[in-house]
């Protein structure tokens, strides 16, 4: 599959778009949500749509599991 512009989102799936400052992708097959860095060179992946908080931990406190690097 591919991806479709609306405004300045990529919506889609498979490999991504070239990137572009302003821009942003999600990815419907993984749910990944990415924005493009100031230079236009790489996605930086934000988090997944599917969960809260895109998947962060909220300021507020939460759980965490796992080894922290």
């Amino acid at each position: 599959m591919s991806y479709t512009l609306i405004g300045t989102r990529f919506i889609g799936t498979g490999a991504l778009p070239m990137p572009a400052a302003g821009y942003d992708v999600v990815d419907t097959n993984t749910g990944n949500y990415y924005i493009a860095n100031s230079s236009s060179t790489a996605w930086n992946l934000v988090g997944n749509i599917n969960n809260v908080n895109l998947g962060m931990l909220a300021l507020t406190g939460g759980t965490m599991t796992g080894s922290i690097t």
